[in-house]
């Protein structure tokens, strides 16, 4: 535990400090278990909820407002929209409040505590697969579809590594650190500056305070970069502050124009929105997804034909044994069966995923035989002679028929 007044570590969870003798608790509540982040401006603490026995994330910022009549309808109007946002992966705010400190004074957030490694912890321990480059992209993006569908957008300015999380139990990506107060609508007022963002990530635009809903998707794009190439994007940008990843890594027609978009110097050459953003990509996605949502159709069809192909084989098979048993020994003739394509097809671009007339018409011979399909006598049976009590038969039928006409006609 640590001391929320002096910083001392403390062996246990008392009231008062053991060093300073000030509460230890932050706010009577909050035990700091330990310090999980520290960046250029605040601090992000693991801690422990001593009334909810959960464990939350704290964030410390150093709090400068400057107006006191304004500070406190412009803290509630942000943490409002703070409280508003409700996505599975974006972590819950809670409260925010704000202490002094000797002469200063910290502002403090507490959200929900996501447990699992950072993106930045992910890379430098594994090599990612292109697929999962682009289901982490994915992620993202919907998430950034959320946000900028707020009234107000919110652009959170800073995605980086360091700042998504992966999530084991719910195999999920969680955007994080844009839960400041001060981060979600910048205003001067409250000690915040337009100026934020880290280098290599940041858009060529945040270097002059200016941002827009395509200053996300640089910062997006920065970092699929960085995932492809495992190198800083500040190692790869040109003179035109433009990512070039040519020697690092090959992609393919659709997704170098999708990630050039994304990277994209200009504003106006990039996605004008994280919707766009995201269609381009589910586009690019699509095809694969239908083909391998489709195979059961097109495997069903391959058991057809070999299923009937089999058959056919095994009636040939039959109709030739019976034909050399019943022909005299000195008449065997000899014929080829008809040719027939194997039981399996042979190699081809892609199968069609719906069955045409031209699939479903298998190589069937003259030989098939049943009673809906006729078929013709062998050269054997041709002229083999017909039996007595047949030939008698069809003589009797002959002179009733030539009686009953005889009569009709004279009588």
């Amino acid at each position: 535990m640590i001391c929320a007044h002096c910083g001392a570590n403390q062996n246990h969870t008392e009231n008062r400090c053991q060093e300073c003798g000030k509460p230890a608790l932050l706010q009577e509540r909050y035990a700091l278990l330990e310090a999980i982040g520290q960046g250029a401006v605040g601090i992000t603490y693991r801690a422990l909820d001593t009334k909810s026995q959960q464990i939350v994330a704290i964030k410390e910022l150093p709090w400068k407002p400057v107006g006191q009549d304004k500070r406190i309808d412009r803290l509630q109007k942000e943490a409002h929209i703070l409280q508003e946002l409700h996505h599975d992966q974006i972590p819950k705010y809670y409260e925010h409040f704000v202490l002094k400190v000797g002469r200063h004074k910290l502002l403090y957030v507490i959200q929900e505590y996501i447990s699992g490694p950072t993106l930045q912890e992910q890379i430098a321990q594994k090599r990612f697969l292109q697929t999962e480059i682009w289901s982490i992209a994915e992620q993202l993006l919907s998430i950034l579809v959320y946000l900028q569908n707020l009234s107000p957008p919110i652009i959170h300015r800073d995605i980086k590594p360091s700042n998504v999380i992966f999530h084991p139990p719910s195999e999920s990506y969680f955007l994080i650190d844009f839960g400041s107060v001060r981060d979600a609508l910048s205003d001067p007022e409250l000690g915040a500056s337009t100026f934020a963002g880290t280098f290599g990530y940041m858009a060529p635009e945040q270097i002059h305070g200016h941002t827009s809903l395509s200053t996300d998707l640089y910062s997006l794009g920065a970092m699929i970069t960085q995932l492809l190439c495992r190198k800083d994007p500040s190692q790869l940008l040109n003179d035109q502050l433009e990512l070039d990843y040519s020697q690092y890594t090959s992609l393919s027609p659709p997704y170098r124009q999708f990630l050039g978009k994304l990277c994209a110097a200009k504003v106006k050459n990039r996605h004008n929105s994280a919707q766009e953003a995201y269609t381009h990509l589910q586009n690019i996605l699509s095809p694969e997804t239908e083909i391998r949502s489709l195979p059961p159709t097109t495997e069903l069809l391959h058991t057809l034909r070999a299923v009937m192909r089999e058959e056919l084989h095994q009636y040939q098979d039959e109709r030739q044994s019976q034909r050399a048993l019943s022909a005299p020994p000195t008449t065997i003739i000899v014929r080829e069966p008809p040719q027939s394509q194997p039981l399996v097809d042979p190699p081809r671009p892609q199968d069609p995923l719906v069955a045409t007339p031209q699939d479903l018409a298998l190589p069937f011979t003259h030989t098939r035989r049943g009673w809906w399909k006729a078929k013709p006598p062998t050269p054997i049976e041709e002229r083999k002679p017909l039996h007595i009590a047949t030939q008698l038969l069809l003589m009797s039928g002959g002179v009733v028929i030539t009686a009953v006409v005889i009569q009709l006609l004279f009588v």
